[in-house]
């Protein structure tokens, strides 16, 4: 859909033109009118136009006048003259000044259908200009070091195949082998010596500085913050050789010098620990949390401690990892139900509930109270207060002993799910019924006023596209169509039940006189005269009724 400002002084002209522009069809158009200057820049004020097709010469404000406003605060607006003046003096001044096109009135709408025809494409092209390819490319640069920050965070908590680990290493930029396995570090904070969170971020960038200091040497290397008191880090040989047997050597003899330099120039106890192997990419996730796990429970639980971890671990160690990973999908269950997506939400948890049939009960039970939580936490949110009784109420919610086993247990959680998609579902269609209604209440109320789609969009509090697009989906119609049925069923009201004139009529629903008989003899079949006469011999229902 394009917005398209139309600006004239003769009335006439102004809503022959607009008529015009909403019959065309070739287009999407919302239409705006406005007697002068002064109107067409405070509409442009309150709403995107992309076409303003003006008269030059117009009282008070020009059109020359008008378009250099436009230039100058719009500029990817496209400006077209329609004028009776075909003199080479304006036309040489508007094209200098930015006019995307000049229309002598006498050439007819063939020739302003193509101006705005061209208009269009010129719109539609800027988009892919090289400009905001610059610009793109400009913010991107700027928003790197963040990016690279989120694109490994999102390998170590869940990963990413090598298709799109190699995509996203190309755009960003990453020196990584995306093929080729890592060596993957991680640290701890034991204790913060400032309280203040923004001396705390530029310790831990301090801390990044260092780490690559010593262990950056002519390796690829990426230093991550995991959250306020934990960072990994990644390393992979740069050589051809890829001697992982000589980096991991390296790696952990330098591991206690980051820990001295830490503590004697920033003041900080850190924990560290090195995996003993390098790991693929896609087993990140999984060694990430033994590292941890290591740390949390291992020899540097609350003190300093250096440790290089080998790849084999207990059992115990390697079912909680696993769950953890598994628990951190409990924010993507989340997501899910917070956005409506029950098909996703559904495979996950199909997921989550199978995999926790085999886990140790401590960490069942963990698994149970998360995700009853969560769901708990989603109802309080979205206020469903209806479903917190019977079934569901909080007492038999958190009780994961009134289940007889764990199947029934996840049973149970799934159908309180799907009993909340239902209601999300009923609430978002009674909302936007309620929209639908009000729309239509405000285009009945104001047949002969105005029905653009910004000022209707401005009655429900919706931006004008998302309006429309809203609109078809819940009636399968465009909001034009019930605009063109309300003012033939009024017009047909008027011309049964009373003696105004048809010029009368015609403005009483919006329409001009010559519009309004093409209008309505274009949708019934007869002139608003023949029908008024039809109907007041009693056969007007003879008539066609659309």
């Amino acid at each position: 859909m394009y917005t398209i400002l139309i600006v004239d002084d003769e009335l006439y002209i102004l809503t022959a033109m607009s008529n015009r522009m909403k019959e065309w069809g070739i287009y999407e158009l919302d239409v705006y009118t406005a007697k002068n200057a002064s109107e067409a820049i405070a509409r442009m004020s309150e709403t995107k136009i992309d076409i303003v097709l003006s008269d030059i010469q117009m009282p008070g404000m020009s059109g020359l006048e008008l378009q250099k406003i436009i230039c100058d605060r719009w500029p990817r607006c496209r400006f077209l003259f329609l004028t009776g003046y075909n003199e080479f003096d304006y036309i040489q001044f508007a094209v200098r000044k930015g006019s995307f096109d000049y229309i002598l009135k006498s050439e007819g709408y063939e020739a302003i259908y193509e101006a705005i025809h061209k208009a269009i494409i010129s719109i539609e092209e800027d988009y892919r200009q090289e400009d905001f390819i610059r610009s793109a490319r400009a913010k991107l640069q700027a928003a790197q070091p963040l990016l690279r920050r989120e694109l490994f965070l999102t390998i170590v908590k869940s990963g990413l195949s090598e298709n799109v680990r190699t995509k996203r290493f190309e755009e960003l930029g990453v020196q990584f082998n995306p093929s080729l396995p890592v060596l993957l570090g991680a640290g701890r904070i034991d204790q913060w010596n400032v309280p203040d969170l923004s001396d705390q971020t530029l310790l831990m960038y301090a801390i990044g500085n260092i780490t690559e200091e010593f262990l950056g040497r002519k390796v690829h290397f990426e230093f991550i913050q995991f959250d306020v008191n934990r960072f990994f880090w990644l390393i992979q040989p740069n050589t051809e050789s890829n001697d992982y047997d000589e980096l991991i050597q390296f790696v952990a003899g330098y591991l206690y010098e980051v820990q001295e330099t830490c503590s004697n120039l920033l003041k900080l106890t850190l924990s560290l620990a090195v995996a003993s192997e390098p790991v693929h990419w896609e087993k990140l996730p999984n060694r990430y949390e033994e590292l941890t796990f290591s740390m949390l429970f291992g020899h540097g639980s609350g003190d300093s401690s250096v440790m290089l971890k080998a790849n084999s671990c207990e059992r115990e160690e390697k079912a909680a990892s696993a769950h953890r990973l598994l628990l951190k999908k409990t924010d993507t269950l989340s997501y899910y139900l917070e956005v409506g997506q029950s098909q996703e939400f559904e495979r996950l948890y199909e997921e989550v509930a199978i995999s926790s049939e085999r886990i140790p009960q401590h960490l069942y039970l963990e698994t149970y109270y998360t995700l009853a939580t969560m769901l708990f936490s989603q109802m309080n949110r979205l206020r469903m207060d209806s479903l917190l009784s019977g079934d569901y109420k909080p007492s038999r919610l958190m009780e994961a002993g009134a289940h007889t086993c764990r199947t029934n247990a996840f049973r149970y959680l799934k159908r309180l799910s799907d009993a909340m998609f239902e209601h999300m579902a009923k609430d978002r269609h009674a909302k936007t019924s309620t929209v639908i209604e009000r729309v239509h209440a405000y285009i009945d109320a104001n047949i002969g006023g105005d029905l653009s789609l910004g000022r209707i969009g401005r009655e429900v509090y919706l931006n004008p596209k998302y309006l429309c697009r809203l609109y078809k989906q819940a009636t399968g119609k465009a909001p034009s169509d019930y605009i063109m049925e309300a003012r033939l069923g009024r017009a047909k009201a008027l011309l049964q039940t009373n003696e105004k004139k048809i010029h009368e009529i015609a403005r009483e629903v919006g329409l001009e006189p010559p519009y309004f008989t093409r209008f309505f003899q274009k949708n019934t079949g007869v002139t608003p005269i023949e029908y008024r006469e039809a109907a007041q011999r009693g056969i007007a229902g003879r008539t066609r009724d659309l």
